[in-house]
């Protein structure tokens, strides 16, 4: 399905548990990549087995135009991206808003098992569930770089990262807008170098009563990796959070800091 710009909304009648759009591993199942805004409407479908060099499943922007859905009671599940984003794709000032999706068992070549987002703004999700999915490098659940998100009761759930990858849940990179995580939780995610729940280098996130619980790595940080960088993105709040049975094999079974300014 490809929206081609319009404001309208796609809407099934019994919802995702049986209103399937499948992309029979030929190509990335919906396109929204024309300048679409809010107003272009993807409620109560599963999106599955998509495969594309990026964004298996959904794929928002283009190189001239930034596009902004609305997506809300979808299950995207079973898509493939060779290179990024296996479930869904987000670039250039896209800013999608995702409301009670399920990310699941979605994979990529490189970053973002479930959600790859680049120089993306404003982004908002709620309800969001991240299990199963996987990524050949970083953010297994999700990937962001430059992009400023907030996610508010959003859960993370066996995510993998393989091979050199950071960020079992969640990586985050570069960002220098506003960075927010309410009432999210993080659980037996994995990640082969480093962050087994999330992995942040040279951002600036704001933790809110947030959970990290049996998360994993080889590297350093079991729960949580921070590391700055040659910008002063490196500030980090934490409050109300919540650290249990996380595991490193090197440094930092709960949280690991490098070269960043923690307040807790």
């Amino acid at each position: 399905i490809n929206f081609n710009g319009m404001a309208i909304t796609l809407q099934s009648e019994n919802g995702a548990a049986t209103t399937i759009i499948d992309g029979s591993q030929s190509a990335t199942v919906i396109e929204l990549s024309s300048g679409e805004g809010a107003n272009s409407v993807i409620d109560g479908f599963t999106v599955q087995n998509g495969s594309a060099g990026v964004g298996g499943g959904i794929h928002c922007g283009s190189s001239t135009a930034a596009s902004s859905p609305t997506i809300r009671n979808c299950v995207i599940t079973g898509n493939t991206a060779t290179g990024t984003g296996g479930g869904i794709y987000c670039m250039n000032g896209s800013s999608p808003s995702l409301d009670d999706c399920t990310f699941a068992y979605n994979t990529a070549g490189n970053e973002g098992g479930g959600m790859y987002c680049e120089d993306s703004s404003a982004m908002l999700l709620e309800n969001c569930t991240f299990t199963g999915n996987m990524s050949s490098s970083d953010g297994a659940g999700m990937y962001c770089k430059g992009s400023s998100a907030t996610l508010k009761n959003c859960s993370f759930t066996n995510n993998t990262a393989h091979a050199s990858g950071a960020g079992g849940g969640i990586g985050f990179y570069d960002i220098d807008d506003s960075l927010i995580l309410e009432d999210c939780t993080f659980t037996d995610n994995w990640a082969a170098w480093g962050g087994g729940g999330v992995y942040c280098s040279s951002a600036s996130p704001t933790l809110e009563n947030c959970t990290f619980i049996g998360n994993t790595t080889d590297g350093s940080g079991g729960g949580f990796y921070i590391k700055g960088g040659t910008s002063s993105i490196t500030d980090t709040l934490l409050s109300e959070c919540v650290f249990e049975d996380n595991y490193s094999s090197v440094d930092g079974g709960g949280m690991y800091c490098e070269d960043s300014s923690t307040e807790i």
